[in-house]
């Protein structure tokens, strides 16, 4: 199930309940491996199409963006596998980062060399657009390639790894979803991805424990 739904919509009109509670791109990139800690997590990024309805949904992909990646998706299905299959090996990097920093461990090697490595190859940011989110970055002039849609994600997780906003950085105590996100709250003792769901299931645990004892 999803963070909204019992059960998960096909195709990309499945993205409108996709809550993005992270706080950053590079947050809510992570997510879309929902409900990591069960024994049936739901992958969000299925295919190159889903990964470009990310980028909309987060509102780091303007819409003209979105279907020149399309239409170029459908001439070239092996290119937007390949960059598919970079984009969730780079998500589980991103992941496993920001899990050690959690819970005090040593960053693996091999992911921050993975994360690295993205922030080489990807393009130099250009200048900010408006988009109906806020803002977004946008790539040096012809840096439009298969790999766009994970750009903001990946210059996000730099942005946060090397800021004083990582010290707000906490994982949903829902040890099933294990959703990632910065806490903004003045007492900073954000719990919950989201009191309404994962805050809601917990207290409704409790109140069901309490009346069986």
């Amino acid at each position: 199930m999803t963070k909204s739904t019992a059960k998960t919509p096909t195709g990309l009109a499945r993205w409108e309940g996709f809550k993005l509670l992270g706080g950053a791109p590079c947050l809510d990139f992570a997510n879309t491996l929902d409900w990591r800690g069960s024994d049936a997590p739901v992958d969000w990024l299925a295919g190159y199409a889903d990964l470009i309805a990310w980028a909309a949904r987060a509102g780091v992909l303007d819409p003209a963006a979105a279907e020149r990646l399309r239409a170029r998706a459908e001439r070239d299905s092996a290119g937007a596998a390949e960059a598919h299959a970079h984009a969730l090996a780079l998500r589980e990097a991103m992941h496993a980062i920001f899990a050690a920093r959690i819970e005090g461990r040593r960053i693996p090697s091999e992911a921050l060399a993975a994360l690295n490595a993205a922030l080489s190859d990807a393009p130099p940011r250009q200048a900010l657009i408006v988009l109906s989110g806020g803002f977004a970055w946008t790539r040096a002039p012809g840096a439009e390639g298969f790999d766009a849609p994970a750009h903001a994600a990946i210059w996000s997780a730099g942005d946060l790894l090397a800021s004083d906003r990582l010290e707000r950085l906490r994982r949903c105590a829902d040890p099933v979803c294990g959703w990632l996100f910065l806490d903004e709250s003045r007492s900073g003792r954000r719990r919950w991805c989201s009191m309404a769901d994962c805050g809601n299931r917990a207290k409704a645990r409790r109140h069901h424990a309490r009346h069986r004892a």
